[in-house]
């Protein structure tokens, strides 16, 4: 799964508050400050993203796939070139 950083580390904190921890110890278990669990918890409103329990969709580039079209661009590399070497569809 390539989720960007940010967006797992979100996603596994919701699942630690889901399994009974406290929102400053998902964010400790999850490398965060305690401050920021809090923060999330309040920005939500308590309530966790429904998105939770369903895998995260593979029509979302990864960073690495970011970085694999932006080399291509800048080689003079055609869309179907840098399509077939990321393993995806030009379009």
């Amino acid at each position: 799964m390539n989720l960007p950083p940010r967006r797992a580390v979100r996603r596994q904190f919701w699942l630690f508050v889901l399994a009974g921890l406290t929102k400053e110890e998902a964010a400790l278990a999850v490398g965060l400050a305690a401050r920021s669990g809090y923060s999330w918890f309040h920005q939500a409103g308590g309530v966790a993203p429904s998105h939770l329990h369903t895998e995260p969709s593979s029509r979302q580039l990864s960073f690495s796939e970011r970085e694999e079209i932006s080399a291509g661009v800048e080689s003079d590399q055609s869309i179907r070139a840098i399509a077939r070497a990321i393993g995806r569809s030009p379009s």
